[in-house]
């Protein structure tokens, strides 16, 4: 019950979080959240939309974060050009 309780605060708590942030943080939040909770329903029991549903909810939480290098390499330039160090 109290982990119940902890975990609907923390989710209010990020998303108020969220809100002192850019729009696009909150609606890429928001999609996460649904994704995740559609994975833990459903999504993990189909093989195969198993790994793209964890690949892409990886590349969501890379995202945010900005860095120049990341956001470069996941916009699909070429390996020579792109450093993702």
């Amino acid at each position: 019950m109290h982990g119940a309780v902890l975990m609907g605060l923390l989710l209010v708590l990020a998303f108020v979080l969220a809100l002192m942030l850019k729009p696009l943080f909150l609606g890429m939040l928001a999609g996460y959240y649904a994704t995740t909770l559609a994975y833990s329903v459903r999504l993990k029991r189909i093989l195969l939309v198993d790994v793209l549903v964890l690949a892409g909810l990886y590349t969501l939480r890379v995202i945010p974060a900005g860095r120049p290098s990341v956001c470069r390499c996941l916009s699909g330039c070429s390996p020579s050009r792109c450093s993702c160090s």
